[in-house]
């Protein structure tokens, strides 16, 4: 039975999940050849006018803004009477999740996960937006690159912020236990209540249980209207005091009682934590001998009663993979060489791909140094000879988990400061750190085949020269946040961020596709409407594979660290975009022959790329073949004069607005978008 396609663009493969107002489903976009969720509204709910309001809101609630812990709406319509919304397709686990797993959080790992949200939410409440239903089920853990991304999930009771109760506002509307006072009477409800359910969702994280147990609903909404919510040390004594005046604040049942904004909330939880240094290391022991485990447990007993140290344990390689996967979050892993199926050789080749912040101590024989010697050639960071001496073993460990949690801040610190990068060059230099190391010394962390993107920005400078920094900057942050995510859901490696342009990085299977297929879909990404006027920027780039060196590179003593890369790849990608016309993707034509069957491309001409004796022929890229061409699509035919003709004579994305259907994005006839001639691009 062949799988239902919605709005003959999305094949339904599998249900995921299911809620009160839709079902969620693994798809497929057939036009973009990616993995996708669908939420489909279910059949009983598609006869309410209430409920297919509400679930055309959470679209467009989401439309509204644009952040990186928010899921991601690609596309919403109607098939067959039946609405649907298309989302990114995330892979980990919600917060629900975790914690039926784990009965309580550790408050270091909570205070992460508020702040994450928190920003998404502090976006959210500037553009007008209440999400009226937070919760663990809403708060979903990412598992990428080795880290852990927030993502709030279902604005499907979002409304906007009104000063003035509507009958709408009044509807009692949320998830029992973590509605504000304020939605559980049906009154008014702002940006506040959100800080509410936000820090309630803490408080059951970290103890463990919600504060208003037991009875009926009606008398659980009583208590949460008229009851001041307990002190959480009365149920979690371990915790640190000072989070009984921080949740008396957070949960105030008078909303002027609470603080001012989820990103204010979120920095006070984070200060106890880090105040409190109590974020439990967590510690990865790898060993197929049957007693290790007892003996590990017995000797690390007070620092498991204490919340220092959370063990975890794997018999052999292949399931100490399993594992990494499973808890992204650990810090060290303690391995033996010599074990079943995996051995610890062939197990420390695998961690980096699967998290890249986590350090491996060796345990082995003493005397077996070549062993050692390729352990650490293979990136180990420490070793202990066996017998273990226990006491040998916690410093080792304790010094492994001091480069960890810097490395981990790093990574935090990089994330906050994305914005500001937008002023900084990229810097490229010509050996990497690893920051990893106490003697600072510098090292290539990967070398390997890969395809380089280089990017170039068309039209900031041009803009800048009519309007303030401030707006030309802001309008350049929402250039970036729409094409960016394009090639970094296809597992594209960002580096040299700037106002000029920027550089992906793609390694990996089919890494050449993927490269061709980010770049397409972000030039369609700039056809539709922005904030700031038309398209008044556009991109070019040029496309090129080649042995590609990268990693971080950067000081741990001055706290900066960038992604960076170099080699071939990135020379031939740097010659390459300087051929490309405003609007136009190169690549060289070897990587276009080989990628004949995926996309429609032209010949253009021949180029002397670095490092060549002779010329390189390259072509332009000009559509994806999944998506079939019409009278609309610029052919190859159509470009005959672009040689002659030279390469800013030639239309650009930002003089026309793309063809929906020729470029797979799938619009019915009522969608509100001009189409002229002649446009070339691909979603």
């Amino acid at each position: 039975m062949s799988p239902r396609v919605l709005g003959n663009r999305y094949a339904l493969e599998a249900q995921i999940a299911r809620g009160g107002m839709g079902a969620i489903w693994l798809g497929r976009d057939i036009q973009l050849e990616r993995r996708v969720a669908v939420k489909l509204m279910l059949g009983g709910k598609v006869r309410s006018r209430r409920a297919r309001v509400q679930f055309e809101s959470e679209a467009l609630a989401i439309a509204r803004f644009h952040h990186p812990n928010v899921v991601r709406i690609y596309d919403y319509g109607i098939d067959d009477g039946e609405p649907f919304i298309v989302m990114e397709l995330l892979q980990g686990e919600d917060l629900k999740t975790r914690f039926d797993r784990s009965s309580r959080i550790p408050l270091g790992s909570i205070a992460g996960i508020v702040m994450q949200a928190a920003r998404a939410l502090g976006v959210a409440h500037q553009a007008g937006v209440v999400h009226r239903d937070l919760k663990p089920g809403n708060i979903f853990l990412e598992k990428l690159a080795g880290r852990e991304v927030v993502k709030i999930l279902d604005f499907g009771l979002v409304e906007a912020a009104r000063a003035e109760p509507t009958e709408d506002s009044s509807r009692l509307l949320g998830t029992p236990g973590y509605m504000s006072p304020e939605q559980a009477a049906s009154e008014p409800c702002d940006h506040r209540s959100d800080l509410w359910s936000l820090a309630m969702v803490a408080y059951v994280m970290l103890c463990g249980r919600l504060p208003f147990e037991g009875g009926s609903v009606p008398l659980m909404l009583y208590k949460i209207c008229m009851e001041d919510v307990p002190p959480i040390t009365s149920l979690a004594p371990d915790l640190p005091s000072e989070l009984n005046a921080f949740f008396a604040k957070a949960l105030s049942r008078d909303p002027a009682g609470r603080f001012g904004s989820a990103p204010e909330m979120a920095s006070a939880l984070m200060g106890i934590a880090e105040a409190a240094s109590t974020r439990t290391a967590k510690i990865l022991f790898v060993d197929d001998e049957p007693d290790m485990v007892e003996l590990v447990k017995q000797r690390f007993r007070r620092q498991r009663r204490s919340g220092k140290f959370e063990l975890l344990f794997a018999g052999d390689g292949v399931e100490a993979v399993d594992v990494l996967r499973e808890n992204p979050d650990v810090d060290v892993v303690v391995t033996d060489i010599n074990m079943p199926r995996m051995d610890g050789l062939t197990f420390l080749s695998k961690v980096g791909d699967v998290n890249p912040v986590v350090r491996v101590i060796i345990a082995s024989a003493y005397g077996d140094m070549a062993n050692l010697r390729t352990a650490m050639n293979r990136g180990a960071f420490d070793f202990v000879t066996k017998p273990v001496d226990f006491k040998d073993l916690e410093t080792t460990i304790m010094k492994t988990l001091q480069t960890v949690r810097v490395l981990r801040r790093t990574l935090v610190s990089e994330q906050e400061a994305s914005i500001l990068r937008l002023f900084v060059g990229g810097g490229m230099a010509d050996r990497l750190v690893a920051l990893a190391g106490d003697d600072g010394q510098l090292a290539a962390q990967d070398l390997g085949d890969a395809t380089v993107v280089e990017v170039l920005v068309d039209g900031f400078n041009e803009y800048l020269e009519r309007h303030s920094v401030a707006k030309a900057l802001l309008f350049l942050n929402e250039f970036y946040e729409r094409i960016l995510p394009e090639f970094t859901s296809r597992q594209g490696a960002l580096g040299s961020l700037r106002p000029g342009g920027f550089r992906a990085v793609f390694h990996g299977v089919e890494h050449g596709e993927a490269a061709v297929a980010s770049c397409l879909a972000a030039r369609s990404r700039l056809a539709e409407p922005m904030s700031g006027g038309a398209a008044t920027f556009s991109m070019r780039a040029g496309i090129a594979e080649g042995e590609v060196a990268w990693g971080t590179v950067g000081g741990r003593d001055v706290g900066r660290v960038d992604y960076a890369a170099f080699g071939d790849g990135v020379e031939r990608a740097l010659a390459l975009v300087g051929q490309a016309g405003r609007g136009r993707l190169v690549a060289t034509a070897s990587l276009a022959a080989a990628l004949s069957d995926r996309f429609v491309t032209k010949p253009v001409g021949a180029v002397l790329l670095p490092g060549d004796a002779a010329e390189t022929d390259f072509c332009e890229v000009l559509a994806s073949s999944h998506a079939p061409p019409t009278e609309d699509t610029i052919l190859p035919d159509d470009l005959d004069s672009y040689a002659a003709t030279g390469q800013d004579t030639i239309a650009t994305v930002a003089e026309f607005t793309v063809p929906p259907d020729s470029v797979g994005a799938q619009l019915d006839s009522s969608s509100e978008v001009s189409v002229p001639k002649k446009a070339a691009t691909e979603g």
